[in-house]
């Protein structure tokens, strides 16, 4: 038996859209950093529709930034939301969007934050754990991949320029391992150039030339390293040749990466993260060049050490692990719940039926 609507009777079309559980003032403004030419940044959690719900449809990142087309200014406003299953993960992993907003101040919320968020934050202890990777990885990022954009724009140069030399005189078929000499005497010369061995799945362990943090594997062909490097010196970009020529700093960056240095030391010391910044003076005068790229640089590894020595101690405070059982109980109860509610505003809205026979 199969139950069918009335003939002739259609039912109320509906869309429903995300849930909102909470949305916030994030980026400068939260830090404690902007400026007058700061543009402005929202970050939210939501509730996937109970249709993408059940169709494992639903986008773990919603972005509704107005400017997706070039950099930002100072009336433009970067929107983006995280489904409540991306933000929980991203909270257990230790990754600095999603710790900064459990720690956001109410006075940054835009509206009233839903039930849901408020038992996020009365469990976050749950979440947040002694494993600040995401802290230190971000830092790193900041600090090597995006603050010394110049020697690394230099470093990508000399590894294109060698590619392409080989390239002419051995072929393009000929592999990477045939340079093996002259990459060994070029990595001297660079800082973002260096030779590891790695050991893939199957237990073979592949020489590899990393050229400002890609791998290049030593079996490849030539022409294909040839346009690795192409391509990685085409990235930088016009920001990166400005780096170059001002002598390689990227003072936003570098000033973002004290400040997330410094929120994974309090993190693992007071259990907390406080914001806006308490050194946020210290840090708009780095974003402005204040301070020598050496000065700022012996920071950066000094905070990052810091943080390191702090992940090994024992007597830390915070959770080794996130309780997953918590997460997956939560997230399977609001979806749960999310479905049934639309069933049943579904049903009302729905005409009588009747009941046809298969």
């Amino acid at each position: 038996m199969l139950a069918g609507r009335r003939a002739g009777v259609a039912a109320k079309p509906r869309e429903p859209a995300m849930t909102p559980l909470v949305k916030m003032i994030f980026g400068s403004q939260l830090f404690g950093t902007a400026t007058p030419d700061s543009d402005t940044d929202h970050m939210g959690v939501f509730v996937a529709s109970p249709r993408e719900i059940l169709l494992g449809s639903a986008p773990a990142v919603v972005d509704q930034s107005t400017n997706k087309a070039g950099a930002n200014s100072a009336g433009d406003v970067d929107t983006v939301w995280y489904s409540l299953p991306k933000f929980l993960s991203m909270a257990g992993q230790g990754q600095t969007n999603a710790l900064d907003m459990l720690f956001a101040p109410r006075r940054f919320y835009i509206g009233e934050p839903h039930p849901v968020w408020e038992e996020i934050l009365a469990n976050r202890d749950r979440l947040i754990t002694r494993d600040v990777a995401g802290f230190l990885g971000y830092c790193r990022r900041q600090a090597h991949t995006y603050s010394v954009k110049g020697p690394r724009l230099h470093a990508a140069r000399a590894a294109r320029d060698l590619f392409g030399q080989a390239v002419e005189r051995h072929g393009p078929a000929a592999r990477v391992e045939v340079i093996g000499d002259l990459i060994e005497q070029l990595v001297e010369r660079y800082e973002f150039l260096e030779i590891t061995d790695i050991t893939n799945d199957h237990g073979v362990t592949v020489r590899h030339l990393g050229v400002c943090g890609r791998q290049v594997q030593y079996t490849l062909k030539l022409s294909t390293a040839h346009e690795m490097a192409r391509k990685l010196v085409a990235d930088y970009g016009r920001r990166a040749r400005r780096a170059e020529q001002s002598g390689g700093a990227d003072w936003k960056a570098l000033m973002h990466a004290v400040r997330v240095a410094d929120e994974g030391i309090e993190l693992l010391t007071e259990g907390r993260i406080t914001l806006p910044r308490p050194n946020a003076d210290e840090l708009r005068a780095i974003r402005r060049g204040e301070l020598t790229y050496e000065t700022v640089g012996a920071l950066i590894q000094a905070r990052l050490d810091e943080v390191e020595a702090l992940m090994a101690r024992s007597d830390l405070r915070l959770r080794s692990e996130p309780d997953r059982q918590f997460i997956e109980d939560l997230i399977e109860r609001v979806h749960r719940e999310a479905i049934l509610a639309d069933a049943q505003t579904s049903a009302a809205d729905e005409s009588p039926t009747t009941t046809l026979a298969s």
